[in-house]
């Protein structure tokens, strides 16, 4: 088990907060899996008390192996051919990537190569 640190700061914010209003009336189901995922991971990482504060916020985030099981599983879960499941799954890559975390083994994608249209 290990901790790092993550610096909420307005870029995070703004970013966050701009894809959580690009899909707070989704049209399609692509767009409600990306709305659920981001919902989800802004929750599992617990910055969401920090996303309307004034100020750039320094705190811990606990990583440890159940975290990174619970992304993984959630992950898998959900990357399959169906257009919702694969929007909540790109959500999940998508904040742990503006976050800088990075995991090493992440599952592959259980999918064809169907287009997402």
């Amino acid at each position: 088990m290990f901790t790092i640190t993550v610096e909420i700061t307005q870029d995070r914010k703004s970013q966050l907060l701009e894809w959580l209003d690009s899909y707070e009336n989704p049209t399609g189901e692509y767009e409600k899996g990306l709305r659920t995922g981001l919902r989800w991971m802004i929750e599992k990482i617990g910055v969401k008390e920090h996303l309307y504060s004034e100020v750039a916020e320094v705190f811990s985030i606990l990583i440890n192996q159940d975290f990174i099981n619970e992304c993984k599983q959630k992950f898998e879960e959900n990357w399959i051919d169906e257009v919702w499941n694969s929007g909540f799954a790109l959500s999940i890559i998508a904040v742990l990537d503006l976050f800088k975390i990075q995991v090493v083994e992440f599952p592959t994608p259980k999918r064809t190569n169907k287009p997402l249209n």
